[in-house]
């Protein structure tokens, strides 16, 4: 792995991203030492492909995800047929650098086939890394995309998961009976015959893998409880647009040939990893021509007692 380092931190927080992989953040660290972004198998290689499969990435850090999560084959003229690779085009690709200091870095980059610039600001104060995303369309048509956030966040024996919603959540892949766009109960599903609270991670069964969509109003926090660590990662998008909430729970049942504990957190803007099932329901975000679209997302780390 090759290309510079870039850290930014406050007294409570410490951010490692590599703009020239990818702007992948690879490290987000509280001040006791507790890292919440898994390492993955192993550090993202150099020079990777747009063909490349998001696995030989490596699994860790965190990235964003434009024009879609899964490949799929772009439906709207005139880039009608274009490939969207697997997660998107700009996590095998070098960011440019606008600005860096010791608590902020702006990174920017711009669409292969379609006439996009992406602008990403972070910013940490305290214990709380503020990201705020700038997308524009710098061309003649309108711009259907899906993004995501796609962090690859550290799991524990005790950790549960704690997010504004009950009722259903729809499948995007699972590896124990649950179809695509299949509607399971949440939070308590059952799994080979077994009641599987998905709150719990101790609950999840061994080699066990879940993606699904949950409806999230922006500005609903998800929280993640570490008791282990006595500490609660929040995690908070607010958008103009509809924000859905994707869940990735893999208890080592992905993949096959090297099994890794993760799991996911993805405010999106889709209800589906592939743009043109997102467009179905009309869940994803449709970029106007000229113009631009502007969101958050924050990353603040609490006491687990003491939380406000």
């Amino acid at each position: 792995m090759t290309g510079s380092v870039v850290t930014i931190q406050s007294e409570s927080m410490r951010v490692i991203v590599i703009p020239e992989l990818g702007a992948q953040i690879t490290s987000l660290m509280d001040s006791d030492g507790h890292e919440y972004l898994s390492p993955g198998l192993w550090p993202r290689p150099d020079n990777l492909p747009l063909s490349a499969s998001f696995n030989d990435g490596g699994l860790g850090g965190s990235d964003d995800c434009i024009p879609a999560v899964a490949a799929d084959i772009y439906p709207n003229e005139p880039y009608k047929g274009q490939l969207i690779p697997d997660h998107g085009e700009l996590w095998q690709r070098p960011w440019r650098v606008i600005k860096s200091s010791s608590k902020e870095l702006i990174v920017s980059i711009d669409g292969v086939f379609l006439p996009y610039s992406l602008v990403r600001r972070m910013i940490v104060n305290g214990p709380i890394l503020d990201i705020e995303y700038q997308l524009i369309n710098n061309g003649e048509y309108d711009l259907p995309i899906v993004w995501a956030s796609h962090p690859m966040l550290v799991s524990t024996s005790e950790m549960t998961i704690d997010f504004a919603h009950s009722g259903y959540l729809k499948v995007e892949a699972c590896n124990m009976g649950f179809e695509q766009d299949a509607r399971i109960p949440y939070p308590i599903v059952k799994i080979l015959e077994q009641d599987v609270d998905l709150r719990s991670w101790k609950s999840l069964p061994e080699g066990f893998f879940l993606k699904a969509f949950s409806p999230l109003p922006a500005g609903s926090p998800v929280r993640l409880n570490y008791p282990e660590w006595g500490k609660t990662l929040e995690i908070t998008t607010t958008a103009d647009q509809p924000v859905q909430l994707g869940i990735w729970l893999n208890r080592s049942g992905f993949p096959l040939d090297h099994p890794v504990e993760h799991l996911s957190i993805e405010p999106t803007f889709g209800s589906a990893d592939a743009l043109t099932r997102a467009m179905v329901d009309n869940s994803n975000l449709t970029l106007r021509t000229k113009s631009d679209e502007l969101w958050h997302l924050s990353y603040r780390v609490l006491d687990l007692l003491n939380r406000e």
